[in-house]
């Protein structure tokens, strides 16, 4: 089959929304603003053009990531698979830009990250074992019993040279 994949650099524009399906993955959504830019030479100006809003949807381990990871206003790159869906309320129709997302990061041309791995235990809808009673017993990774799926989230810290936010309500988790 053929899809579109793109990659995009832009700020998140709304806070993350994070949920789980009815098979209980996890989903976490938002939308990245791009702003190109140029230069103009006659005005000596960098000059902002129009700006293109793009709703970004995450699944499974990549959704729990985002959700620890990522604020509104960060500014992030991402790639995924384009969609472009028509859509039709009261008496007015569009078109809407949606990026279904296999990789999401902070652009580090614009600051620093500190990177935590995280270790996850496979839920029964992820292993595709639902129902049979297997669940987390096929592709578990190794943890001991005082860890929780609560401790298992990482976080991701970014900032930028003279960037005065307090980080330190963001949970850290160093793994082994």
């Amino acid at each position: 089959m053929n899809e579109a994949t793109v990659s995009l650099t832009g700020n998140v524009a709304t806070a993350i929304r994070f949920s789980r399906s009815d098979r209980g993955i996890a989903v976490a959504s938002f939308r990245i603003a791009c702003t190109p830019r140029h230069f103009d030479r006659t005005s000596g100006m960098w000059v902002d053009e129009r700006t293109s809003f793009v709703s970004v949807t995450c699944f499974r381990s990549l959704a729990e990531n985002v959700v620890t990871s990522l604020t509104k206003g960060d500014p992030v790159m991402l790639t995924g698979k384009l969609r472009v869906v028509p859509w039709e309320r009261d008496d007015k129709s569009g078109l809407s830009v949606e990026v279904e997302a296999s990789a999401v990061g902070h652009d580090l041309g614009r600051g620093q990250t500190r990177f935590a791995r995280v270790r996850r235990e496979m839920t029964a809808a992820e292993a595709g074992t639902e129902g049979t009673g297997e669940a987390g017993t096929e592709g578990t990774a190794d943890r001991t019993d005082d860890q929780t799926a609560a401790d298992a989230r990482g976080s991701v810290e970014t900032t930028s040279p003279g960037d005065d936010r307090d980080l330190t309500d963001r949970p850290v988790i160093v793994a082994a």
